[in-house]
C-alpha cells in the first residue's frame, strides 16, 4: 500500500520476526571462568538466537576448546542439550565442597561493587558446598538459612565500617534485607568514594556505644570534627530505617 501523506520514511513490514544480534561468548577455555557460568552465557544467547535444544547441543562443540572439545565429542548425545549439559557439568565443572568453601572464603568485595551483585557471587560458591550429598540431613529451609547467615557475616566483615555497624545494630531478618540495608548506607554514606577510612572504634565512640569512657589518643585520636560528622551520619542512617 502505497503511502500519500509525503512521509518519506522507509515502510515497516509489521509482520516481519524481531531479529536479535548478538555475539555467542569466546570459546570456554577453561581458563577465563567457571564452565557453569559460561555455560549460563551460551544458552541464553542461542535462546535469543532462536536455536533449538537440539541445534544448541549440535552447535556447543563449536565453543570449546580442547580438552573440553574432546570430552564434549566422546560424552555428548548432541541430540537434546538439557540432558548434555547435566552430563558435561558433572565432568567439567566438578567442584569438591572443601574447594568451594575455599573459594567462598578468598572471595572479596570489590570498592563499588553492588551489595547484591557481590551476595550473589558468595551464594554461588556456597550452593557447591551445601550439597545434599555432604548434608543429607539438612533440610532445604535449613540450607538456606545457613547459607544467608553466613553470606551476611561476610557482609558485616567486608563491607566498610559504616556499613557493617548498621548491620550489627540492626540484625537483618534475611539476605534481601541486608542487602538492601547495605545499599542505603553505602549511598548515604557515600562510602565508595570516601577516601577516609574510619574504625569501628570510632563510630562506637561516636554512637556513645562505649559510654563515657575516654578514646585512648594513642591508639585511636578522634577530633570533636570527626565525631559530629559521623554522629550526623548515623541520625541520617538510623532514621532511614
Amino acid at each position: 500500500m502505497t503511502n500519500n501523506t509525503g512521509d518519506n520514511r522507509p515502510q515497516v513490514d509489521e509482520a516481519a520476526p524481531l531479529r536479535i544480534s548478538l555475539s555467542m561468548p569466546p570459546a570456554f577455555d577453561g581458563i577465563s571462568g567457571s564452565f557453569k557460568d559460561w555455560l549460563r552465557r551460551y544458552e541464553q544467547c542461542a535462546l535469543a538466537a532462536g536455536w533449538s535444544t537440539q541445534q544448541q547441543g549440535e552447535r556447543l562443540g563449536l565453543y570449546l576448546k580442547e580438552p573440553f572439545l574432546s570430552g564434549w565429542d566422546a560424552y555428548a548425545k548432541k541430540v537434546n542439550f538439557e540432558e548434555d549439559k547435566k552430563s558435561l557439568l558433572k565432568i567439567f565443572d566438578h567442584v569438591r565442597p572443601h574447594q568451594a568453601l575455599k573459594q567462598f572464603q578468598e572471595l572479596r568485595w570489590s570498592k563499588g561493587q553492588h551489595p547484591a551483585l557481590y551476595a550473589a557471587a558468595l551464594q554461588r560458591h556456597l550452593n557447591r558446598y551445601y550439597t545434599k550429598e555432604k548434608f543429607p540431613e539438612l533440610s532445604e529451609a535449613d540450607r538456606t538459612k545457613n547459607m544467608e547467615e553466613m553470606i551476611i557475616d561476610r557482609l558485616k566483615a567486608d563491607l566498610p565500617p559504616m556499613v557493617r555497624f548498621q548491620l550489627l545494630l540492626k540484625e537483618p531478618k534475611n539476605l534481601k534485607e541486608a542487602c538492601i540495608m547495605c545499599d542505603s548506607v553505602l549511598a548515604l554514606d557515600d562510602a565508595n568514594s570516601n577516601t577516609m577510612v574510619e574504625t569501628p572504634a570510632k563510630v562506637a565512640t561516636a554512637a556513645g556505644v562505649f559510654g563515657s569512657q575516654p578514646a585512648d589518643d594513642s591508639t585511636d585520636a578522634l577530633t570533636k570534627a570527626d565525631a559530629k560528622r559521623i554522629e550526623q551520619k548515623l541520625d541520617r542512617i538510623l532514621g532511614a530505617f
